[in-house]
Parts: structure tokens; C-alpha cells; sequence
């Protein structure tokens, strides 16, 4: 059976990159620490097999934490806690009926294998407000879908019973006009399954994985491991900054400490790859021409940042330098160079809204569970480009945020579903439905 076990790893910027392409590795650190001349250090968690390949590398390893410490810890979730892929379009199919006539599920694409990617729709509000949630775009994320999934279930079983209820997320309630308000002022779509075939291949397979299950490309590189080469991040696939080796400057490509851009050119890369074209992926795609439909107001759920993010994630914020933006080629080369002084453009009322319905969210969790979200642009967390949220504010939707559910403390990405994962749940239907209620307010 294979342990995984907490590590230091210490050497070469090359070494540390080549450790971070193993299937089974996943940094603990936001970012490797420089200690010389390319001389670096990461925490990570390993599979323990794995530790002889590292040190192969040339990197020197130090066990932090072994099998008896995370016993200590307490296992993560097992999958089958939590429903398939399959189970929950079933769900979604029996909210519709429930809902009738103002709710139906539609497709919203297939996979590149022919997984169907459901799409519940709530149609009773005016079509100028109109809402997009999504989860599961990363398939190790398991508590995200289900508990969008609940949420929805919550608040149609509450607006229609007679008479209209409340729905209560832990300290937090959401009284029977609230609920009325959300579903009879706006148009809201929810897609809680976003990526079926990684997700169950995260459930079956390899709970570590975080892409979707898309072909390898034709030429694979020879230092490709073993199905690295499957899949692309589709939240890396989006058109804002995809074209990384023109966007970012060599530094911020290479790694140079926190200013490390978060995706990779190459197909081998087994958690950022940004796939061979810009909305190359089904899911992606679906995302873009759904977006301009008209939305307004979109929440991507994720997890475990413990925090409410908004754009930009391709950069540093700033209000000034309007010359400063994605779309102009003479910065190029240089973003993310510590010697050049660039934000990425986006305006003071912008922004202010943003972080206003971020605040929203927050104060609405913390009331449910007493426990306090990040509020923070994306950047803060890391350079990412080509993501869902950046490219939703790119092409015009006011509002787009990112929930970041849960935290290390609480399982990481594998919440227990009877431990851990209530709070996370509470926390979740408290903050979708406080981004609701501002959304549907005239």
C-alpha cells in the first residue's frame, strides 16, 4: 500500500520542478524559498514510493511528517462518501422535476470522451440578471460539487413549500423573503460538475489529480512520466494571458520565488498545463459562450484557499497606469519581473464592487461557522493565468469571484464528508446564497 508522507526537499530550481511533475507530488509551500545562488526549498507531500526517485534527482529530501504523524492527523475522505459524477446529474434531474415549471436541466457540453456536463437551470427572475455557478473545474476538488449541489436542493425545497421556507447555514439563516428574492429576481444557472472524467478518475484512480482526462497531444516529450501526459487544466485553458511565453516575463517563467506563474506549456506538467490552444476544451469552451449570454454575477467554486478571491489572478492590481493591461503587447516580456514596477490596470469602482460582494460572502460564512475568510484579489494566492473568473472580468461580467471552500486543517482537498465537511457545506450555502441576495437586489 502506498503512504503518503510530508517532506522538505531542498536543491536545485531544475530539481525542485522535475520533482513537482511526479503524479503523486503536491506542494504544501505557495512557493519554493530561495537559499543561495539556485538553491532552493519546498515543502511537499509525497507518495513514500516515490522518495528514492527524488533523491534520484539530486535533491535532499527530510520526512517531516511519516505515516504515524498523519495517522495522528487522521485519514482523509473516502470517495465513495461522495457522490458520482452520475449521481449527481441524477440529482440534478429530481430538482428539475421538484422545480417545475421554472426549473430544467439542460446539457451544457459533453466531454472530449462523451461525458455529459449537466447544466440546472432556474428561470423565474427578469433575463438581465442572471447569475453562472460552477464547480468541480479540478477533479481532486470532491467537496465543492456536492455541496453547490445541496445548496440548490436547500433553497428550491424551501421556495417551494407553502409556505416559503427559510434555509438555515449554521448560525446564519436566510429567511423565507430572502429565499423568495433570490429565485423571483434573478435568472441563476448552476453547473456543479464541471470536469466528470477527471473527477472519477480523482475518485478512482489517483486522488491527486486535478486535470481533465483530454488526449495527450501527438508528440509526447521523452521525459514524460506516465500519464502526465492526459489532461489539461481547463482553468488554465481560458483567454486572458494564455500565451504565457509572451505575457510573463523569463523570471517569472523560470520560478523566482512567489512570482512564479502558475501554468505550464508543457503537456507533461501534471497539474497547470494549459492545454494546446486557447479554449481548446470542451469545458472551456462551453464556459466562454455561456458567459456571453448575458451573465452578470459568476461564482467559480474551488477549494482550499479558505478565501473569496477576485481578479485579477494574471497580476497585481492597480488603478493608475491604464497603459498597464493584458491587452497591450508593449508590456510583454516584462510582467512579473521584480525590477519592473507593473500592475495589471482595473478600475477603483471595479474593483470596489468586486471586493463588496466578497465582503458579502465573508460576512455571511462567518456568521454561519464563526470561522473568517481571506478576502483578496486572486494574485495574492498566486499568478494564474488563463483562469475562468479573469477571463469572465476580460470580457465584461461585473462580477466575477472565486470561492476557495475549506482549508489545510480541514482535510485539503478530501474533507471528511461526516467530519469535516459539514462546516465546509454551511460555509459554502452561506456564501452562495449572500452572493444571491446582493445580486437580486435592485
Amino acid at each position: 500500500m502506498i503512504d503518503i508522507v510530508g517532506i522538505y526537499a531542498e536543491g536545485t530550481r531544475a530539481q525542485i520542478e522535475a520533482m513537482l511533475r511526479f503524479p503523486r507530488v503536491i506542494a504544501i509551500s505557495r512557493a519554493a524559498r530561495r537559499f543561495g545562488r539556485d538553491r532552493w526549498r519546498i515543502g511537499a507531500k509525497v507518495a513514500d514510493v516515490d522518495i528514492p526517485a527524488i533523491e534520484a534527482l539530486g535533491l535532499t529530501v527530510t520526512v517531516s511528517m511519516t505515516k504515524a504523524d498523519l495517522k495522528k492527523v487522521g485519514p482523509t475522505a473516502d470517495p465513495r462518501d461522495y457522490p458520482t459524477s452520475l449521481q449527481i446529474q441524477n440529482r440534478l434531474d429530481t430538482l428539475a422535476v421538484k422545480g417545475s415549471p421554472f426549473c430544467t436541466v439542460t446539457e451544457l457540453t459533453k466531454s472530449q470522451h462523451g461525458a455529459s456536463i449537466p447544466c440546472l437551470k432556474i428561470e423565474k427572475g427578469p433575463t438581465s440578471k442572471k447569475c453562472l455557478i460552477t464547480a468541480g473545474i479540478h477533479a481532486r476538488e470532491w467537496a465543492p460539487p456536492t455541496a453547490v449541489l445541496t445548496c440548490f436542493e436547500r433553497l428550491i425545497a424551501a421556495y417551494t413549500a407553502s409556505p416559503i421556507g427559510s434555509v438555515t447555514c449554521g448560525g446564519r439563516v436566510f429567511k423565507p423573503d430572502a429565499i423568495k428574492s433570490i429565485v423571483e429576481n434573478l435568472n441563476i444557472y448552476v453547473v456543479p460538475m464541471l470536469n466528470p472524467e477527471g473527477y472519477e478518475y480523482a475518485r478512482g484512480t489517483d486522488k491527486f489529480w486535478r486535470k481533465n482526462r483530454a488526449d495527450p497531444p501527438p508528440v509526447i516529450p521523452p521525459e514524460c512520466v506516465s500519464q502526465d501526459n492526459i489532461g489539461v487544466d481547463i482553468n488554465r485553458n481560458f483567454d486572458i494571458a494564455w500565451e504565457i511565453t509572451n505575457y510573463y516575463s523569463p523570471d517569472a517563467l523560470k520560478g523566482d520565488g512567489e512570482r512564479t506563474v502558475s501554468a505550464s506549456s508543457n503537456p507533461c506538467e501534471f497539474q497547470v498545463y494549459k492545454g494546446p490552444g486557447k479554449l481548446s476544451e470542451p469545458e472551456s469552451k462551453a464556459i466562454d459562450a455561456f458567459l456571453r449570454t448575458g451573465i452578470k454575477y459568476f461564482l467559480d467554486c474551488h477549494s482550499f484557499a479558505h478565501a473569496v478571491l477576485y481578479p485579477w489572478g494574471i497580476e497585481q492590481n492597480q488603478g493608475d497606469e491604464l497603459t498597464q493591461n493584458y491587452g497591450n503587447t508593449g508590456n510583454d516580456h516584462q510582467r512579473g519581473d521584480k525590477s519592473i514596477k507593473y500592475g495589471e490596470f482595473i478600475d477603483k469602482t471595479a474593483e470596489a464592487n468586486l471586493k463588496h460582494f466578497a465582503k458579502v460572502m465573508k460576512t455571511a460564512m462567518f456568521w454561519a461557522t464563526g470561522d473568517a475568510y481571506a478576502v483578496q484579489a486572486a494574485w495574492e494566492t498566486y499568478f494564474a493565468p488563463g483562469t475562468a473568473a479573469d477571463y469572465a472580468f476580460k470580457i465584461g461580467v461585473p462580477i466575477p469571484l472565486i470561492l476557495e471552500c475549506g482549508s489545510e486543517h480541514e482535510k485539503e482537498f478530501w474533507p471528511r464528508y461526516l467530519k469535516e465537511f459539514p462546516k465546509i457545506e454551511s460555509e459554502v450555502h452561506a456564501g452562495i446564497l449572500a452572493f444571491l441576495g446582493e445580486a437580486a437586489k435592485p
